[in-house]
């Protein structure tokens, strides 16, 4: 029987996989509410401070782009560069939305 788990669960899941398997840490595409975003930047944090470790991420998403002293690149169509969190497109709508 296959069960089901939410998003966050499964990342976690996929993790203690690769850690095990691979002895590497791999984040798979996930759809995470705000809440379970946050909980990721608090594991995120968690894994940063007792870990050598980083993060490859790529997100829409203006909650973990604002993980504190992450380094943000901006791809676009024939180049890469880096930007401030308040300078990103996502960054902007949201801010513009709740205004």
């Amino acid at each position: 029987m296959v069960q089901t788990c939410s998003g966050f669960r499964m990342v976690k899941l996929i993790l203690k996989f690769c850690k095990q398997k691979l002895n590497r840490k791999v984040l798979s595409e996930a759809a995470l509410s705000p809440v379970k975003q946050l909980a990721l930047i608090v594991f995120i944090l968690e894994t940063l401070k007792h870990n050598n470790a980083q993060f490859i991420i790529a997100t829409h998403s203006p909650i973990l782009m604002g993980i504190p002293g992450a380094s943000l690149y901006e791809i676009r169509e024939r180049e890469m560069e880096r930007v401030e969190y308040t300078d990103t497109e996502h960054y902007r709508i949201t801010k513009r939305f709740f205004g």
